[in-house]
């Protein structure tokens, strides 16, 4: 029997890896761009906003189901080359069922792209990280801000942490 396949040579990841990266480079220089991958072997990484630093806490308004002021996770153009792919969430053993908003833009002019309502996720102290089933893509230059709204009239509104984490986009 004769196979209309060519025969496959071994396959390896490496070499592949390193002849992509130089063709990515060659794109890059010639077009003026700038390229992320700075040498094989070199992993990019996911980041977290804020990094090494306390999640931001959030503050719904007082009354039901109504969202509170937005507080920035990411100072503009910051993950421009990244995609959203979890949020850290501590609710902070309310108990309270809560939807969170992750917008972008200007304050005063953002633009919510993804909704989520973690509840019961958490315990205090603890910030499961919620993973973002469809990567939601950063668009460069936009500030980063979250707010959030939550099922109980608390005196000064009820509060939760998060930080979120983006991962780089493929190449």
């Amino acid at each position: 029997m004769i196979s209309v396949y060519p025969r496959r040579e071994r396959i390896d990841p490496q070499a592949d890896l390193i002849r992509l990266v130089d063709h990515l480079r060659r794109l890059f220089s010639s077009s003026g761009g700038t390229s992320q991958v700075t040498s094989v072997g070199t992993t990019q990484v996911s980041l977290i906003r804020p990094d090494l630093a306390n999640a931001i806490t959030l503050t719904a308004s007082t009354t039901v189901w109504t969202v509170g002021a937005y507080s920035q996770l990411a100072a503009s153009a910051d993950l421009s080359a990244h995609a959203l792919t979890g949020i850290y969430f501590d609710d902070n053993a309310s108990g309270n069922a809560q939807q969170i908003e992750i917008a972008q833009g200007a304050a005063g002019a953002e633009a919510v792209i993804y909704r989520i309502a973690p509840r019961g996720l958490s315990q205090a102290g603890q910030d499961p990280m919620i993973p973002i089933p469809v990567p939601v893509q950063v668009t460069a230059n936009l500030r980063l801000a979250a707010r959030f709204a939550s099922s109980a009239a608390v005196a000064g509104g009820d509060t939760c942490r998060v930080k979120v984490q983006a991962t780089p986009r493929p190449l």
